[in-house]
């Protein structure tokens, strides 16, 4: 009986997983813009569940800060204010800057040798143009930096914090260009690591965080964000000459 119940317990906590991660991402892409309503009975028969698991989805999702439950009303996607992006900005430049004195100044160098080889990978990546793949490995980095770090507590926030900007990321002015600047910086930053500076190593990594704050306000403040420098590229080649 035990064993059936811990069964059942298991798949409902996999289908909850499996919920949070769909929904996730939707909220990331902007499938589910900021403030709208998520109405339970679409949705679970959309992915074929019931509203149990769902709604245990959304609570997962409210402690992440990406939904909010208000009683009477239901579920909303939180919405995005430049006020409260750039407090996330400058609260993220805080954490991983501490973050990264810490890893650089415990770090072995054989960490070190494999930061290194995860930047070799991200500047070929850079090479292809795959600006998506670039963004994922650029992300891989910055986390492979930080589970150096001896202070768990502080990585699970850093964590956490991930986690809650990434529909913030999306908003980033990425192209061509932006890859390059970031790669300018990563090589900074592996210079700043590899001389064991780990105080220059902070302040190159909260300058990186904070380089992307201005972009991503810029989008929330159109009004827009998520087609927001789709629209300004399309003005950019309408104005080019032929």
């Amino acid at each position: 009986m035990s064993q059936r119940n811990g069964g059942q317990s298991g798949k409902k906590k996999n289908l909850t997983e499996h919920i949070v991660e769909v929904l996730t991402d939707r909220i990331i892409r902007g499938q589910y813009a900021p403030n709208s309503f998520l109405r339970e009975i679409e949705i679970a028969d959309e992915l074929g569940v019931s509203r149990s698991p769902l709604r245990e989805a959304l609570r997962v999702l409210s402690e992440q800060g990406l939904v909010e439950i208000k009683a009477g009303r239901g579920a909303s996607v939180t919405p995005m204010t430049v006020r409260a992006a750039s407090e996330f900005y400058d609260i993220r430049a805080q954490l991983e800057s501490y973050c990264t004195q810490l890893s650089v100044e415990a770090c072995t160098d054989e960490q070190i040798e494999r930061l290194m080889d995860a930047f070799d990978s991200l500047q070929r990546v850079d090479q292809e143009g795959n600006l998506r793949l670039f963004q994922d490995q650029n992300t891989q980095f910055h986390m492979m930096l930080y589970s150096f770090c001896p202070n768990q507590t502080l990585v699970a926030l850093v964590e956490t914090f991930w986690r809650r900007g990434a529909r913030y990321s999306r908003l980033l002015r990425f192209d061509g260009n932006r890859s390059k600047r970031i790669l300018q910086r990563k090589r900074e930053l592996i210079q700043f690591i590899w001389s064991r500076d780990a105080v220059g190593a902070a302040g190159c990594v909260k300058h990186i965080i904070l380089s992307g704050k201005t972009d991503v306000m810029a989008a929330i403040a159109a009004g827009d964000p998520f087609s927001y420098w789709e629209r300004a590229r399309s003005r950019q080649r309408t104005a080019e000459p032929v």
